[in-house]
């Protein structure tokens, strides 16, 4: 199974999109997923990847559209990856 089976997307009735992965690269799924944060959204439970985890995945990866994500939000990321976590 390569990694662009490993992915899903799913899109809302008000446009939202969302990116549904198993496969990160530098990661196994176990690593991330003990690291997981959970979002209440609407009242359903959303597990998400730490954003350090994401950001590692992107360098890793290191593709052309992650390379640009990466340059595009560095600042953000940065400030955001400063911050505690929370929880």
């Amino acid at each position: 199974m390569t990694a662009r089976q490993m992915l899903t997307r799913a899109s809302g009735r008000d446009e939202l999109k969302v990116d549904l992965t198993l496969v990160m690269k530098g990661f196994q799924f176990e690593q991330v997923w003990s690291g997981r944060r959970s979002f209440l959204i609407e009242g359903i439970e959303v597990p998400v990847a730490r954003l350090l985890h994401i950001v590692q995945s992107k360098h890793a990866a290191g593709r052309d559209k992650d390379k640009l994500f990466l340059a595009t939000h560095r600042d953000a990321l940065e400030q955001l990856l400063k911050k505690p976590e929370e929880g």
